[in-house]
């Protein structure tokens, strides 16, 4: 189903670390990159009647895999939400016949969350506008800039010692 889960980790990157100037940059650039990202996915899946809690919502039920289906815990997780938000998205978008959902039969306790026919199609067009923002933005999204630790020195301020022996 879902590939791994990003995780954030305080300790992937070193105390008190010289942080370059292109680093600050690339963050800068990459949080406004980023911004411009979600606000165009609201206003594009607004144009095409959706919430972009819906939107997400579909997108993760057809990335989930080949069964065709995600669960309501497997949503939740996914969308970073509670259990109960994500029954209530459910029900939204059930009720506006983007989703069906059913009991597992290897899992009574488990709900089997499905797309529609139309709920794909509106999927289709949001996934293509989405993937064409994408396209615009992808050399600017280069992550190498941000975590490249080789450009940092360790934690004991090595950078720093060097810059001052060049003094």
């Amino acid at each position: 189903m879902f590939h791994g889960t990003m995780r954030y980790s305080r300790r992937s990157y070193p105390e008190h670390a010289m942080i370059s100037d292109e680093q600050y940059v690339a963050l800068s650039e990459f949080r406004f990159r980023l911004s411009q990202f979600l606000h165009f996915s609201e206003t594009t899946a607004r144009e095409l009647g959706v919430s972009t809690a819906q939107y997400q919502l579909m997108l993760h039920i057809r990335a989930a895999g080949a069964d065709g289906f995600a669960t309501i815990g497997e949503l939740a997780k996914r969308l970073s939400t509670t259990h109960q938000a994500a029954v209530a998205l459910v029900q939204r978008c059930q009720a506006r016949d983007l989703v069906t959902k059913r009991r597992s039969t290897d899992d009574e306790r488990r709900v089997e969350v499905r797309l529609t026919p139309a709920a794909r199609k509106l999927l289709q067009k949001l996934a293509e506008r989405h993937i064409a923002a994408l396209h615009g933005i992808h050399d600017v999204i280069r992550i190498s800039h941000l975590t490249d630790l080789t450009k940092l020195g360790d934690a004991t301020g090595t950078r720093r010692k060097s810059a001052q022996s060049r003094r």
